[in-house]
């Protein structure tokens, strides 16, 4: 081998030396930026799915919320309606009590009337009757024997002057 073949080849040692490191340089920054795509790629996805998340999470979060109005919702609901109810039934017991004492009062007021109208024919029949003007009335006679200590009954008998007319019906 000669001087110019050595030197050459050399020359196209050092070329091929120098391609393949532009080539190696070419494929790693290749590499380089397939790799730093596929990280963002990654990245991006990771951010996505973080975000996805935390979506998911104030969801649950809005829905737990909203339940917990409506609960709150449905008590105060369920507590009108209770005290609607008690107030109708305090106004109806209320409604009652008057009733009732205008019934005590109208009966009050009949009986009042009563009185008096018997205490009126009473003094009339009593002045104006000479049949019993002169008698004591007495009521009648609840028990019509009575016994002795020794054990024997005796017959009560009805003395001659006239009882007691019976009650005025009510």
């Amino acid at each position: 081998m000669d001087h110019f073949e050595r030197e050459s080849r050399r020359l196209l040692d050092g070329l091929v030396r120098d391609l393949v490191r532009v080539a190696r340089d070419a494929v790693k920054a290749e590499f380089a930026q397939a790799r730093r795509g596929v990280r963002a790629d990654r990245r991006t996805a990771k951010v996505r799915a973080k975000e996805a998340k935390k979506a998911r999470r104030e969801a649950a979060r809005q829905a737990r919320l909203a339940a917990r109005a409506e609960k709150h919702e449905a008590r105060a609901q369920e507590r009108l309606e209770r005290e609607r109810l008690r107030e109708e039934r305090r106004a109806e017991r209320e409604r009652m009590r008057a009733e009732l004492r205008e019934v005590r009062e109208r009966q009050r007021t009949r009986e009042r009337e009563q009185r008096e109208q018997s205490r009126a024919t009473r003094r009339t029949s009593t002045r104006g009757s000479d049949l019993l003007a002169g008698d004591v009335l007495r009521p009648n006679q609840l028990f019509v024997h009575k016994r002795r200590t020794d054990g024997s009954i005796q017959p009560l008998v009805r003395g001659d002057a006239p009882s007691a007319p019976p009650p005025a019906p009510i």
